[in-house]
């Protein structure tokens, strides 16, 4: 029950469409798409993109699960240290085919702009290209530090580790969206503690065994009544999340149930195929998507109008691209390999 590598990998997948879905549909739709379904006088797209806010607890989640999960093998680190190195040599290729693309199309003021601008893109200490960029340097520093992490993970008590972690969670979200200081470390701290904290859950997910224990007690059950259970759940966050609670304060709760639901769910082979299809492109697609509606091709994926055409019209631009890109990211993930 526990995740398997295809099963991280499917939740990848999961992240980035939940992360599409937030993005494109968790705004204003007036001159911009056409909903049609409403409930209680808002559109359905917008009670998903609410809900759709676990996004990047679902990444850090799989990371945090699977440090622990590898973290008592000898080369641990230096593993980690290689797949972040691939990772980094994606991003910059990606920033240097976008700034072609940018200054093919006329806009090079933008993409790449001055050195001082493009220096700082890429060594993360700036996301002005492509605002989904920051959680680039938060994961960079999470393998930075990762065996301190999993030794404090697995040597401190997990009821005062969450205790700790949750204050420190409340007060980053608080300073990563009510507080501007101007100040590049400080507003840093922000978007890297919210993540943290939710890498830390999935570490404890690990070590503890959370899938096997809560899916040995839903299997208990009657199959119905556990299908009815996820139902209801499904439904709560769908509806309170937007009408009751509509912060993203609670993505790491709402976040743990839609992931536990998604783990301990039978799913159609094919839809086990396209989830783990979007999972194998989901990096490429968190790192190339916004270009094609926030920034260089403002609005070009709402021309599809309707709310699911807009959302299949991303991937149909994202995955393809992404093909491209891994065709060249393979050898170099080759060489830094052999290292």
């Amino acid at each position: 029950m526990e995740l398997s590598k295809n099963d991280s990998k499917m939740l990848q997948g999961l992240s980035v469409l939940a992360m599409l879905c937030l993005h494109l549909l968790d705004k204003s739709y007036e001159g911009l798409f056409t909903p049609l379904i409403f409930i209680f006088g808002k559109p359905l797209s917008f009670y998903l993109a609410q809900m759709s806010d676990f996004c990047v607890m679902g990444f850090a989640f799989c990371s945090g699960y699977a440090h622990m999960k590898l973290s008592d093998d000898s080369s641990f680190y230096r593993k980690r240290l290689k797949s972040l190195l691939i990772l980094l040599c994606n991003f910059w290729l990606i920033i240097l085919v976008f700034s072609i693309v940018s200054v093919i199309s006329g806009h090079s003021d933008f993409m790449p702009g001055s050195l001082s601008k493009l220096l700082l893109n890429i060594f993360m200490l700036s996301n002005s290209y492509n605002g989904a960029w920051w959680y680039m340097y938060a994961y960079t520093i999470l393998v930075l530090i990762s065996p301190l992490m999993m030794k404090i993970i697995k040597e401190t008590n997990p009821i005062l580790l969450i205790g700790i972690g949750g204050v420190i969670y409340v007060l980053c979200h608080f300073l990563r969206f009510r507080v501007n200081t101007g100040n590049l470390f400080l507003d840093k701290i922000g978007p890297f503690g919210v993540t943290w904290f939710e890498y830390v859950i999935g570490a404890l997910c690990f070590k503890y065994r959370y899938f096997t224990v809560v899916g040995t007690f839903l299997n208990k059950l009657n199959p119905w009544f556990k299908r009815g259970i996820f139902g209801i759940m499904f439904i709560a966050i769908l509806i309170g999340h937007t009408l009751i609670v509509p912060s993203l304060i609670v993505a790491p709760f709402t976040g743990l149930i839609i992931i536990t639901m998604f783990q301990l769910s039978k799913k159609p082979l094919f839809l086990e195929k396209i989830f783990f299809l979007i999972g194998k492109h989901s990096t490429n697609i968190w790192l190339t998507h916004m270009f094609f509606y926030s920034v260089l091709y403002v609005d070009l994926v709402y021309c599809a109008r309707y709310p699911a055409f807009i959302f299949l019209l991303m991937l149909a631009i994202t995955i393809p691209i992404s093909m491209v890109l891994s065709t060249i990211q393979k050898p170099i993930a080759k060489i830094v390999s052999s290292i």
